[in-house]
């Protein structure tokens, strides 16, 4: 019995400290106004594994260039969680994870068979009282890019999403750096200024003007980004495998 009340006293004391942690951070986050309300920003916690392009590539069971068609409205998927660290336990508490449902218009299934239309689960999005930024880019209608996705549609968070403007595709550092020396491609990737930028594209890579919150390296340095022909890049990962 004592074990037991020792256990609860534990799990209490956890959940009391992350909602005092979630509090805490919540004073010090930047804050926007969204439709009248004020609401705190975080930048994105997701982790996932580091991939280069050619692993990316071959990872994927799907890569598509599609056109942003529409961003829902955020959903809460619930992690659950047991103290006890038994992985058959019951959950003792829940948490959620925002995840926001983005409509594509397929342009080009480079890589698997899709339908024409497809919902891809960005990470991040607008909770009720907090937001939550994408380990990618904000995604607004209109707007093109290149997905790396599992069997499931899923990606690798910012990983997996390459931004598309002007037949332009934006780069992570590195990102064709294996390719470099035995292709010579450095000579066809080019460096746009940030302040150069079409006010869209900005926005996707600074979402409420959050300038030192990005996670993805897509940046030369602060002023700068990598970008490389979109037709060309598509070639390119095309050719990985072949």
């Amino acid at each position: 019995m004592k074990a037991k009340k020792r256990f609860i006293a534990v799990a209490a004391v956890s959940l009391a400290l992350t909602v005092a942690t979630f509090i805490f951070m919540s004073l010090l986050a930047e804050k926007v106004d969204v439709r009248g309300d004020t609401l705190p920003v975080f930048s994105s916690t997701a982790s996932y594994p580091e991939f280069l392009l050619s692993e990316l590539t071959r990872e994927s069971e799907f890569i598509i260039y599609a056109r942003i068609a529409k961003a829902g409205d955020t959903v809460l998927n619930p992690i659950y969680i047991s103290y006890s660290g038994e992985i058959d336990a019951k959950p003792d508490d829940v948490l959620y994870f925002p995840e926001t449902p983005i409509n594509l218009e397929i342009l080009n299934a480079i890589k698997g068979k899709t339908e024409d239309e497809f919902v891809y689960l960005q990470d991040g999005g607008q909770a009720k009282d907090y937001i939550l930024l994408p380990s990618g880019y904000q995604f607004e209608e209109g707007m093109e890019v290149i997905l790396f996705l599992n069997k499931h549609g899923k990606g690798w968070g910012g990983l997996s999403e390459f931004l598309v403007f002007d037949d332009n595709v934006v780069l992570k550092a590195d990102t064709l750096k294996e390719f470099d020396e035995a292709r010579n491609l450095s000579a066809s990737i080019s460096e746009l200024p940030i302040n150069n930028l079409p006010d869209s594209v900005y926005h996707a890579l600074y979402p409420y003007g959050q300038r030192n919150e990005r996670t993805d390296d897509s940046f030369i340095e602060k002023d700068y980004i990598y970008v490389y022909n979109k037709d060309d890049f598509i070639k390119l990962i095309s050719s990985i495998g072949n």
